[in-house]
Order: C-alpha cells, then structure tokens, then sequence
C-alpha cells in the first residue's frame, strides 16, 4: 500500500529535483504549487521504489492522483498500485 504524507515545506528539498526533471513545464509539477494550494486542494505525496506519486484531495471529498514519475517502462506498474491504494480508501 501506498503511505502519503502531506506536503510540507520541508519537503521542498527532495521534491523538487524530481518535479523540475519532467520535461514539460505545468503548474502542477511545481513544489511551490503543491504547497500554496494546500488550504484549497490538498496534495499528498510518497515515493515507493523510486518513484514519486502526488494525490490531491478535492472540496468536494474526491480525490485525484498525478501520473507517477517514473520512466516510461514502470509506469503500468505504478498506475495498477494507484489502482489498488485508490480501492482500497473506497476511492
């Protein structure tokens, strides 16, 4: 299972060299976004096996994951763990 924490400034430092990695630039793969939001829309994060996963609580009670970051190949795997922790919160 998944295990997410709360983003947390503190966080910035092991966060951001992986976000700023992605070769396209949106808002939602920024540290400083992912922390000002938090009042409004939550964002959680863990890294398992290397690879980052973001979730967001929405106002509404539902709830949103990133794609993983992770290269290319490992992406099946890590959709099919989102999978599996999203059913597993009633999600």
């Amino acid at each position: 299972m998944l295990n997410f924490k709360a983003v947390a400034l503190e966080d910035r430092a092991v966060l951001e060299p992986v976000l700023r990695a992605q070769p396209y630039r949106i808002c939602d793969h920024c540290f400083a976004c992912l922390y000002i939001w938090e009042n409004t829309y939550p964002a959680q994060f863990c890294f398992d096996e290397d690879i980052l996963y973001i979730m967001y609580s929405y106002p509404d009670g539902s709830t949103a994951y990133q794609l993983p970051y992770c290269p290319d190949e490992q992406l099946p795997g890590a959709i099919e763990k989102i999978r599996r922790h999203a059913a597993g919160c009633g999600k």
